[in-house]
Protein backbone atom coordinates (compact mmCIF):
# COMPACT_ATOMS: atom_id res chain seq x y z
CA UNK A 1 0.00 0.00 0.00
CA UNK A 2 1.39 3.47 -0.86
CA UNK A 3 2.35 5.85 1.96
CA UNK A 4 -0.20 8.37 0.74
CA UNK A 5 -3.02 7.33 -1.56
CA UNK A 6 -5.45 10.14 -0.71
CA UNK A 7 -5.50 13.55 0.99
CA UNK A 8 -8.68 14.87 2.59
CA UNK A 9 -9.15 18.46 3.77
CA UNK A 10 -11.72 19.38 6.38
CA UNK A 11 -14.10 22.18 5.47
CA UNK A 12 -12.35 24.48 7.91
CA UNK A 13 -8.88 23.62 6.60
CA UNK A 14 -9.80 24.15 2.97
CA UNK A 15 -11.56 27.42 3.71
CA UNK A 16 -8.53 28.58 5.72
CA UNK A 17 -6.27 28.08 2.68
CA UNK A 18 -8.66 30.01 0.44
CA UNK A 19 -9.06 32.81 2.98
CA UNK A 20 -5.30 33.20 3.54
CA UNK A 21 -4.59 33.14 -0.20
CA UNK A 22 -7.15 35.77 -1.14
CA UNK A 23 -6.32 37.93 1.88
CA UNK A 24 -2.77 38.20 0.52
CA UNK A 25 -3.36 37.58 -3.19
CA UNK A 26 -0.47 39.77 -4.42
CA UNK A 27 2.20 38.14 -2.27
CA UNK A 28 3.40 34.67 -1.31
CA UNK A 29 1.95 33.10 1.81
CA UNK A 30 1.27 29.63 3.20
CA UNK A 31 0.79 27.59 6.34
CA UNK A 32 1.23 24.21 8.02
CA UNK A 33 -1.05 21.16 8.03
CA UNK A 34 -2.21 19.46 11.24
CA UNK A 35 -4.17 16.23 11.10
CA UNK A 36 -3.82 12.47 11.19
CA UNK A 37 -2.98 9.49 8.96
CA UNK A 38 -5.06 6.34 8.72
CA UNK A 39 -4.85 3.58 6.09
CA UNK A 40 -2.64 5.76 3.86
CA UNK A 41 -5.23 8.54 3.91
CA UNK A 42 -3.90 11.88 5.15
CA UNK A 43 -6.65 13.86 6.88
CA UNK A 44 -5.87 17.60 7.13
CA UNK A 45 -8.02 18.89 9.98
CA UNK A 46 -6.41 22.26 10.82
CA UNK A 47 -4.40 24.90 8.97
CA UNK A 48 -2.10 27.27 10.86
CA UNK A 49 -1.37 30.53 9.01
CA UNK A 50 2.08 32.22 9.07
CA UNK A 51 1.09 34.86 11.65
CA UNK A 52 0.79 38.61 11.60
CA UNK A 53 3.35 41.05 13.10
CA UNK A 54 6.29 38.65 13.01
CA UNK A 55 5.43 37.15 9.60
CA UNK A 56 6.84 38.40 6.29
CA UNK A 57 4.83 38.04 3.10
CA UNK A 58 6.56 39.26 -0.07
CA UNK A 59 5.96 38.80 -3.79
CA UNK A 60 8.16 35.72 -4.13
CA UNK A 61 8.73 34.35 -0.62
CA UNK A 62 7.44 34.48 2.93
CA UNK A 63 8.58 33.76 6.48
CA UNK A 64 6.60 32.44 9.42
CA UNK A 65 6.18 34.12 12.78
CA UNK A 66 7.68 30.99 14.34
CA UNK A 67 6.62 31.67 17.94
CA UNK A 68 3.04 32.37 16.85
CA UNK A 69 2.78 29.24 14.69
CA UNK A 70 4.36 26.96 17.28
CA UNK A 71 2.11 28.27 20.05
CA UNK A 72 -1.10 28.09 18.03
CA UNK A 73 -0.29 24.64 16.64
CA UNK A 74 0.15 23.33 20.18
CA UNK A 75 -3.14 24.87 21.26
CA UNK A 76 -5.12 23.56 18.29
CA UNK A 77 -3.68 20.04 18.26
CA UNK A 78 -4.64 19.37 21.91
CA UNK A 79 -8.35 20.21 21.69
CA UNK A 80 -9.19 17.16 19.54
CA UNK A 81 -9.93 13.74 21.00
CA UNK A 82 -7.67 12.31 18.33
CA UNK A 83 -4.66 14.58 18.97
CA UNK A 84 -3.32 16.09 15.76
CA UNK A 85 0.17 15.75 14.33
CA UNK A 86 2.14 17.81 11.82
CA UNK A 87 1.49 16.53 8.28
CA UNK A 88 3.23 19.10 6.10
CA UNK A 89 2.73 22.54 4.65
CA UNK A 90 1.41 24.60 1.75
CA UNK A 91 2.35 27.87 0.09
CA UNK A 92 1.16 30.22 -2.61
CA UNK A 93 3.48 29.82 -5.59
CA UNK A 94 4.43 32.79 -7.80
CA UNK A 95 3.79 32.28 -11.51
CA UNK A 96 1.83 29.39 -12.98
CA UNK A 97 4.03 26.36 -12.31
CA UNK A 98 2.80 23.48 -10.18
CA UNK A 99 6.40 22.51 -9.40
CA UNK A 100 8.71 23.27 -6.49
CA UNK A 101 11.74 25.57 -6.60
CA UNK A 102 15.14 24.59 -5.22
CA UNK A 103 14.37 26.58 -2.09
CA UNK A 104 11.08 24.68 -1.72
CA UNK A 105 13.00 21.40 -2.02
CA UNK A 106 15.07 22.28 1.05
CA UNK A 107 11.99 23.04 3.14
CA UNK A 108 10.10 19.97 1.92
CA UNK A 109 13.06 17.72 2.70
CA UNK A 110 13.24 19.02 6.28
CA UNK A 111 9.54 18.29 6.80
CA UNK A 112 9.70 14.88 5.09
CA UNK A 113 12.45 13.72 7.44
CA UNK A 114 10.23 14.40 10.45
CA UNK A 115 8.03 11.41 9.71
CA UNK A 116 8.76 7.84 8.60
CA UNK A 117 6.00 8.30 6.00
CA UNK A 118 7.38 11.60 4.68
CA UNK A 119 5.10 14.63 4.47
CA UNK A 120 2.64 16.34 2.16
CA UNK A 121 3.26 19.67 0.48
CA UNK A 122 0.77 21.70 -1.53
CA UNK A 123 1.05 24.57 -3.99
CA UNK A 124 -1.64 27.19 -4.56
CA UNK A 125 -1.81 29.15 -7.80
CA UNK A 126 -4.04 32.02 -8.87
CA UNK A 127 -3.68 32.21 -12.63
CA UNK A 128 -6.31 33.65 -12.40
CA UNK A 129 -8.44 30.94 -10.74
CA UNK A 130 -7.66 29.19 -7.46
CA UNK A 131 -5.84 25.86 -7.92
CA UNK A 132 -4.46 23.57 -5.20
CA UNK A 133 -1.91 20.90 -6.17
CA UNK A 134 -0.87 18.36 -3.53
CA UNK A 135 2.26 16.20 -3.44
CA UNK A 136 3.49 13.45 -1.18
CA UNK A 137 7.14 14.13 -0.31
CA UNK A 138 9.28 11.05 0.33
CA UNK A 139 12.27 11.17 2.66
CA UNK A 140 14.64 11.03 -0.33
CA UNK A 141 12.85 14.09 -1.82
CA UNK A 142 10.90 12.20 -4.44
CA UNK A 143 7.58 13.83 -5.22
CA UNK A 144 4.38 11.93 -5.94
CA UNK A 145 1.47 14.04 -7.07
CA UNK A 146 -1.73 13.09 -5.23
CA UNK A 147 -4.59 12.87 -7.71
CA UNK A 148 -7.18 11.76 -5.15
CA UNK A 149 -7.88 14.91 -3.09
CA UNK A 150 -11.21 15.45 -1.35
CA UNK A 151 -12.63 18.50 0.44
CA UNK A 152 -15.25 18.66 3.18
CA UNK A 153 -16.07 17.18 6.57
CA UNK A 154 -18.33 14.55 4.98
CA UNK A 155 -15.18 12.75 3.75
CA UNK A 156 -13.66 12.53 7.26
CA UNK A 157 -14.71 10.04 9.99
CA UNK A 158 -16.59 11.94 12.68
CA UNK A 159 -14.30 10.65 15.44
CA UNK A 160 -11.33 12.45 13.84
CA UNK A 161 -13.17 15.77 14.09
CA UNK A 162 -14.46 15.33 17.63
CA UNK A 163 -13.48 18.02 20.13
CA UNK A 164 -12.66 17.12 23.71
CA UNK A 165 -15.28 17.96 26.30
CA UNK A 166 -14.47 20.64 28.86
CA UNK A 167 -14.35 18.11 31.71
CA UNK A 168 -11.97 15.89 29.76
CA UNK A 169 -9.75 18.85 28.98
CA UNK A 170 -9.71 20.01 32.60
CA UNK A 171 -8.85 16.51 33.79
CA UNK A 172 -5.82 16.50 31.50
CA UNK A 173 -4.72 19.95 32.57
CA UNK A 174 -2.29 18.54 35.13
CA UNK A 175 -0.29 16.91 32.35
CA UNK A 176 2.85 18.62 31.13
CA UNK A 177 2.84 19.83 27.55
CA UNK A 178 6.12 21.02 26.00
CA UNK A 179 6.31 24.44 24.38
CA UNK A 180 6.80 22.89 20.94
CA UNK A 181 4.94 20.12 19.15
CA UNK A 182 6.76 16.88 20.02
CA UNK A 183 5.71 13.32 19.28
CA UNK A 184 7.51 10.09 18.52
CA UNK A 185 9.26 9.85 15.16
CA UNK A 186 6.71 7.70 13.36
CA UNK A 187 3.89 9.98 14.47
CA UNK A 188 5.57 12.89 12.87
CA UNK A 189 7.23 15.74 14.66
CA UNK A 190 10.11 16.87 16.70
CA UNK A 191 10.76 20.57 17.28
CA UNK A 192 8.63 22.50 14.82
CA UNK A 193 10.45 25.82 15.32
CA UNK A 194 13.62 24.98 13.44
CA UNK A 195 11.70 23.50 10.52
CA UNK A 196 9.65 26.65 9.93
CA UNK A 197 12.69 28.90 9.76
CA UNK A 198 14.50 29.74 6.56
CA UNK A 199 18.18 28.72 6.21
CA UNK A 200 19.00 32.18 7.54
CA UNK A 201 16.91 33.08 10.59
CA UNK A 202 17.99 36.70 10.81
CA UNK A 203 15.55 39.25 9.46
CA UNK A 204 16.92 41.49 6.73
CA UNK A 205 16.92 44.88 8.45
CA UNK A 206 16.42 47.21 5.52
CA UNK A 207 13.13 47.32 3.58
CA UNK A 208 14.81 48.46 0.36
CA UNK A 209 17.13 45.46 0.40
CA UNK A 210 14.05 43.23 0.71
CA UNK A 211 12.52 45.01 -2.26
CA UNK A 212 15.61 44.36 -4.40
CA UNK A 213 15.63 40.70 -3.41
CA UNK A 214 11.91 40.43 -4.18
CA UNK A 215 12.45 41.78 -7.68
CA UNK A 216 15.30 39.38 -8.47
CA UNK A 217 13.39 36.37 -7.10
CA UNK A 218 10.34 37.23 -9.17
CA UNK A 219 12.25 38.29 -12.30
CA UNK A 220 14.72 35.42 -12.55
CA UNK A 221 15.74 33.27 -9.59
CA UNK A 222 12.43 31.46 -9.01
CA UNK A 223 11.84 30.89 -12.73
CA UNK A 224 15.22 29.66 -13.97
CA UNK A 225 16.34 26.02 -13.93
CA UNK A 226 20.06 26.39 -14.61
CA UNK A 227 21.20 27.26 -11.09
CA UNK A 228 20.63 26.19 -7.52
CA UNK A 229 20.70 29.19 -5.23
CA UNK A 230 20.88 30.07 -1.56
CA UNK A 231 19.99 33.33 0.21
CA UNK A 232 21.78 34.49 3.35
CA UNK A 233 21.96 37.71 5.33
CA UNK A 234 25.35 39.07 6.29
CA UNK A 235 24.95 42.12 8.46
CA UNK A 236 23.01 44.69 6.44
CA UNK A 237 23.59 42.81 3.16
CA UNK A 238 21.83 39.98 1.35
CA UNK A 239 24.04 37.39 -0.33
CA UNK A 240 22.64 35.28 -3.17
CA UNK A 241 24.96 32.37 -3.99
CA UNK A 242 24.31 30.55 -7.27
CA UNK A 243 25.86 27.29 -8.50
CA UNK A 244 25.46 26.17 -12.11
CA UNK A 245 23.77 22.80 -12.52
CA UNK A 246 25.70 22.09 -15.73
CA UNK A 247 24.74 21.24 -19.27
CA UNK A 248 25.10 24.58 -21.06
CA UNK A 249 28.39 26.00 -22.37
CA UNK A 250 29.22 29.59 -21.51
CA UNK A 251 27.17 29.78 -18.32
CA UNK A 252 29.17 31.17 -15.37
CA UNK A 253 29.72 28.33 -12.90
CA UNK A 254 29.49 30.26 -9.63
CA UNK A 255 27.87 33.61 -8.85
CA UNK A 256 28.04 35.60 -5.63
CA UNK A 257 25.62 38.51 -5.66
CA UNK A 258 25.42 41.03 -2.79
CA UNK A 259 22.48 43.42 -2.48
CA UNK A 260 22.84 46.29 -0.03
CA UNK A 261 22.56 50.01 0.67
CA UNK A 262 25.86 51.95 0.59
CA UNK A 263 26.93 54.80 2.86
CA UNK A 264 25.35 57.32 0.48
CA UNK A 265 21.97 55.59 0.66
CA UNK A 266 22.20 54.15 -2.87
CA UNK A 267 20.90 50.71 -3.87
CA UNK A 268 23.99 48.68 -4.76
CA UNK A 269 24.61 45.30 -6.37
CA UNK A 270 27.94 43.50 -6.36
CA UNK A 271 28.30 40.41 -8.55
CA UNK A 272 31.56 38.49 -8.45
CA UNK A 273 33.35 41.60 -7.10
CA UNK A 274 31.99 43.96 -9.80
CA UNK A 275 30.11 46.80 -8.03
CA UNK A 276 27.45 48.95 -9.70
CA UNK A 277 24.13 50.69 -8.94
CA UNK A 278 21.28 48.21 -8.64
CA UNK A 279 18.68 47.94 -11.40
CA UNK A 280 15.86 45.48 -12.00
CA UNK A 281 16.92 42.21 -13.63
CA UNK A 282 20.59 42.60 -12.74
CA UNK A 283 21.14 38.87 -12.12
CA UNK A 284 19.49 37.82 -15.37
CA UNK A 285 21.48 40.43 -17.28
CA UNK A 286 24.75 39.31 -15.73
CA UNK A 287 24.16 35.66 -16.69
CA UNK A 288 23.01 36.51 -20.22
CA UNK A 289 25.95 38.84 -20.84
CA UNK A 290 28.41 36.16 -19.74
CA UNK A 291 26.77 33.61 -22.01
CA UNK A 292 26.77 36.00 -24.95
CA UNK A 293 30.38 37.03 -24.40
CA UNK A 294 31.56 33.41 -24.23
CA UNK A 295 29.65 32.59 -27.40
CA UNK A 296 30.89 35.65 -29.32
CA UNK A 297 34.51 34.69 -28.70
CA UNK A 298 34.11 31.49 -30.67
CA UNK A 299 31.67 32.42 -33.42
CA UNK A 300 32.16 31.48 -37.06
CA UNK A 301 30.06 32.77 -39.95
CA UNK A 302 28.18 29.46 -40.05
CA UNK A 303 27.43 29.67 -36.34
CA UNK A 304 26.04 33.20 -36.46
CA UNK A 305 23.94 32.12 -39.45
CA UNK A 306 22.55 29.22 -37.41
CA UNK A 307 21.66 31.56 -34.56
CA UNK A 308 19.83 33.83 -37.01
CA UNK A 309 17.96 30.85 -38.41
CA UNK A 310 16.83 30.00 -34.89
CA UNK A 311 15.05 33.38 -34.74
CA UNK A 312 14.04 33.41 -38.45
CA UNK A 313 16.02 36.60 -39.13
CA UNK A 314 18.90 37.47 -41.47
CA UNK A 315 21.97 39.75 -41.48
CA UNK A 316 19.91 42.58 -42.99
CA UNK A 317 17.34 42.50 -40.18
CA UNK A 318 17.35 45.56 -37.92
CA UNK A 319 17.93 45.31 -34.17
CA UNK A 320 14.24 45.98 -33.53
CA UNK A 321 13.19 43.27 -36.00
CA UNK A 322 15.50 40.78 -34.30
CA UNK A 323 14.13 41.72 -30.89
CA UNK A 324 10.55 41.33 -32.11
CA UNK A 325 11.35 37.91 -33.62
CA UNK A 326 13.02 36.85 -30.37
CA UNK A 327 9.99 37.82 -28.29
CA UNK A 328 7.64 35.97 -30.65
CA UNK A 329 9.73 32.80 -30.53
CA UNK A 330 10.08 33.00 -26.77
CA UNK A 331 6.32 33.31 -26.38
CA UNK A 332 5.73 30.27 -28.59
CA UNK A 333 8.12 28.01 -26.68
CA UNK A 334 7.70 29.27 -23.13
CA UNK A 335 7.40 26.18 -20.85
CA UNK A 336 4.26 27.61 -19.21
CA UNK A 337 2.44 26.90 -22.46
CA UNK A 338 3.55 23.29 -22.56
CA UNK A 339 3.03 21.93 -19.05
CA UNK A 340 1.50 18.51 -19.64
CA UNK A 341 1.36 15.87 -16.91
CA UNK A 342 0.74 13.10 -19.43
CA UNK A 343 3.90 13.85 -21.37
CA UNK A 344 6.55 15.55 -19.26
CA UNK A 345 9.00 15.53 -22.19
CA UNK A 346 6.94 18.26 -23.84
CA UNK A 347 7.68 20.76 -21.06
CA UNK A 348 11.32 19.61 -20.86
CA UNK A 349 11.82 20.11 -24.60
CA UNK A 350 10.10 23.49 -24.46
CA UNK A 351 12.52 24.55 -21.72
CA UNK A 352 15.49 23.42 -23.80
CA UNK A 353 14.18 25.27 -26.84
CA UNK A 354 13.66 28.41 -24.75
CA UNK A 355 17.30 28.27 -23.65
CA UNK A 356 18.43 28.01 -27.26
CA UNK A 357 16.27 30.98 -28.25
CA UNK A 358 17.70 33.13 -25.44
CA UNK A 359 21.24 32.03 -26.27
CA UNK A 360 20.77 32.85 -29.97
CA UNK A 361 19.34 36.30 -29.23
CA UNK A 362 22.05 37.22 -26.71
CA UNK A 363 24.77 35.89 -29.04
CA UNK A 364 23.49 37.91 -32.00
CA UNK A 365 23.31 41.04 -29.83
CA UNK A 366 26.88 40.55 -28.60
CA UNK A 367 28.13 39.77 -32.11
CA UNK A 368 26.58 42.93 -33.54
CA UNK A 369 27.87 45.02 -30.66
CA UNK A 370 31.42 43.75 -31.12
CA UNK A 371 31.22 44.27 -34.87
CA UNK A 372 30.41 48.00 -34.53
Amino acid sequence: MPSCRQVVFSSQAYLSIISETYSFRDVETGGIFLGTIENSIWYVVEIIDPGYQGAIRRSAYFEYDVNYVTHLANVRKKIYKNELILLGLWHRHPGSFDKFSHTDDETNLRFAKLNDLGSISALVNLDPDFRLTVYHVHQDLRYSRIQNVEYGDSHIPNRLLEIKGANSYLAENTKYYPSTITTKKNSSIRNISKFLKKPSDRKIPHERVLDMLDIELDDYLEKQTDYSYEIKTIGQKVLVTMDNLGGMAGYPKNIRCFLYIDNKGQNICSINNDIFPYKKGVVREFVNNKIAYAASQQLTNNEITNHMRMLNVNPDSSDSEIKEAYRGKLKDYHPDNWVNDENKNVAINATKETRKIIESYETIKAFRKNAK
